[in-house]
C-alpha cells in the first residue's frame, strides 16, 4: 500500500497576491518552503492543487475550479482510491510550517480506526486536515470561508466515527497586515524564509524566480523518524 499523499493547495498564486495585497512572489517563496519540508519525510507524496510552478518532486496537479468543496471531496477520494493510506490536506498561505509538524500529523494518522488531524488557523478556519481514510461527509454542507469550517468540519468528522486530534493553532495568511504581523514575532519563522519574505513586502526587487525558491527548499533540515523501538 502507498503511504501518505500530501496535497499543498495554492490555488492561482498572483489572483492570491493581488487579493490579498501582497508582494509578487510572496506566496510563491512560502509554498517552496512547504513543498521542501515535504520532500524531507520519508513516504510523503506531493500533489499540488493550482499552481505548480517552481515546486520540485510534485507527482500531479489538480485544476483549481469549480467549487473548494467539490475539489476537496473529490481529490480527497481519488486519493484514497489510488491506495494512499493516509491523505493530508495544507494551505499554502502560512508561515509557520515545519516537517516535525507534519511528521507529527501523520503518525497519529498511523492507527486501523478512523483518525482525523485537524490544524487551526486563527480566524476559524483550517491550515492542515488529515485522514487515514475517506470521511463520508457532505464537504458542500460546510460553511466554507466562515469562521466556523473547522469547528464544523470537526464536528461532521466525530459525528462519522473518526477519533479527532488537534494539530498546534497555526495563522495563515490573509490580507499584507497578518504578514507583516507574523513577521515581526521572532522564532516562529526559518530565517532564511523570514529574510527571503522581508525583501519582498519591503519592495527589494528580485529578478529571477527559480533564483529565490532554490535556497527555500532547503530551509528545514531533514527531519529523521527515530529508529525503532526493538520488539
Amino acid at each position: 500500500m502507498k503511504q501518505t499523499a500530501v496535497v499543498l493547495f495554492t490555488g492561482d498564486v498572483r489572483r492570491e497576491e493581488r487579493r490579498k495585497n501582497l508582494p509578487r512572489r510572496f506566496l510563491a517563496a512560502l509554498h517552496a518552503s512547504v513543498a521542501g519540508g515535504v520532500a524531507s519525510l520519508d513516504g510523503c507524496d506531493l500533489f499540488v492543487r493550482g499552481d505548480d510552478r517552481g515546486l520540485p518532486n510534485v507527482c500531479e496537479r489538480f485544476d483549481a475550479r469549480g467549487p473548494v468543496s467539490d475539489q476537496v471531496s473529490e481529490i480527497v477520494a481519488l486519493l484514497f482510491e489510488r491506495g494512499y493510506a493516509r491523505v493530508v490536506l495544507l494551505a499554502g498561505d502560512v508561515c509557520r510550517f515545519a516537517p516535525k509538524l507534519l511528521a507529527d500529523s501523520i503518525a497519529t494518522l498511523k492507527d486501523t480506526a478512523p483518525r482525523a488531524v485537524i490544524g487551526r488557523s486563527g480566524d476559524g478556519g483550517f491550515y492542515l486536515a488529515g485522514f487515514n481514510r475517506r470521511p463520508d461527509i457532505a464537504w458542500h454542507a460546510l460553511p466554507w470561508f466562515q469562521p466556523t469550517i473547522a469547528e464544523r468540519l470537526e464536528e461532521e468528522l466525530q459525528v462519522h466515527g473518526f477519533e479527532l486530534t488537534r494539530a498546534p493553532d497555526v495563522d495563515d495568511i490573509d490580507a499584507r497586515d497578518d504578514a507583516e504581523r507574523l513577521l515581526a514575532q521572532p522564532g516562529l519563522i526559518a530565517r532564511c524564509l523570514r529574510a527571503v519574505l522581508r525583501s519582498l513586502l519591503t519592495a527589494v526587487t528580485i529578478t529571477r524566480t527559480p533564483e529565490l525558491l532554490r535556497p527555500l527548499l532547503l530551509i528545514a533540515p531533514p527531519y529523521r523518524r527515530p529508529p525503532p523501538r526493538p520488539r
